[in-house]
């Protein structure tokens, strides 16, 4: 069941407020999940204030953003494909780190 997905990249780092120049979109290919892997759509992604400093290259209690990399978060999603016994495919992911 290969797919695609859409991410959310940081082009470059924000001098002052961020823009949508500082931000890349790009589509990803997406595996099948491997033994003890589940595989989850997003249907919400926080955005938190937190996430600002990890726009900076500076040293903190969370590493920052690397540029063209995805932006990481919380997120609501819901298991599309499941290779773990334990998370059914048709569960609801509650609060995940996408």
């Amino acid at each position: 069941m290969p797919a695609q997905s859409r991410e959310v990249r940081l082009a470059s780092r924000p001098q002052g407020e961020p823009s949508l120049n500082n931000f890349s979109f790009a589509t990803a290919e997406v595996r099948d999940p491997n033994p003890g892997e589940v595989l989850v759509r997003n249907v919400c992604i926080s955005v938190d204030p937190y996430m600002r400093g990890r726009m900076n290259d500076s040293k903190s209690y969370i590493p920052p953003f690397q540029i063209g990399q995805p932006l990481e978060g919380g997120a609501i999603g819901r298991v599309i494909a499941s290779q773990d016994e334990r998370l059914l495919a048709t569960a609801k992911a509650a609060m995940l780190r996408a």
